[in-house]
């Protein structure tokens, strides 16, 4: 296939009753929604759903290779085409509609920043080669992930990329020595830090719990 290839695409049907009525347009798809808009990098699928109708019902093949679902990541230049199933029963001349559900794989960031905002277009084509009319999905933003160091929940992502940490690890070094100091209610000090091998402790407490930069217990 041309063009990226983290973008596989799982999809369910929801057919209506098949009837013979008369459709203006022989071949149409629309978009119902799109969700979610707003993500980090690799955290979550992007879920499309689109409508469809046809005429004579000539929607998917049973050829696996043939490839008749278009979709285009606004930012890439090429579609990639996937397979559709058949969506009418064979040997069928009925009219057709129904819900398409397509599950693209999370989205991830494609140059240096934080934060790119890019859509789907998507297309189908029939047994006929006919392609249909295009939707186009709303805007879908995608964050780098980052942390920033909360007093009371410790290391959190913002979901807008903007965090003071690139890594969650850097920010657990830094965040588990501020919620040590919040939460201390006696006074007292600790060296070296941070610590390797022997830590140190002078004050008045009665308990102290120390953690790892991957939050586990230290025993």
């Amino acid at each position: 296939m041309k063009g990226i290839t983290y973008l596989l695409l799982a999809a369910s049907f929801v057919f209506s009753h098949c009837k013979k009525v008369e459709i203006e347009d022989d071949f149409l798809i629309s978009l119902i929604e799109t969700s979610p808009s707003n993500t980090v990098e690799f955290y979550e699928n992007i879920n499309i759903r689109i409508e469809y109708s046809h005429a004579q019902g000539f929607l998917g093949f049973s050829d696996p290779d043939y490839l008749s679902l278009e979709v285009k990541d606004s930012r890439l230049s090429d579609p990639d085409y996937y397979h559709l199933v058949p969506l009418s029963p064979p040997q069928s001349d009925v009219s057709i509609s129904g819900e398409i559900l397509i599950e693209v794989d999370a989205p991830f960031i494609f140059g240096n920043g934080n934060i790119e905002t890019f859509t789907f277009t998507i297309a189908l084509q029939d047994k006929d080669k006919n392609w249909s009319n295009k939707v186009t999905t709303e805007l879908i933003t995608v964050n780098r992930a980052s942390w920033d160091c909360d007093a009371i929940n410790g290391c959190v992502d913002p979901v807008t990329g903007l965090g003071q940490y690139t890594s969650e690890e850097a920010c657990n070094a830094v965040c588990d020595t501020i919620l040590i100091k919040a939460n201390n209610t006696s006074e007292f000090n600790s060296c070296p830090n941070p610590v390797k091998n022997i830590l140190t402790i002078s004050g008045e407490y009665l308990l102290a719990d120390f953690y790892d930069v991957f939050k586990k217990l230290v025993q």
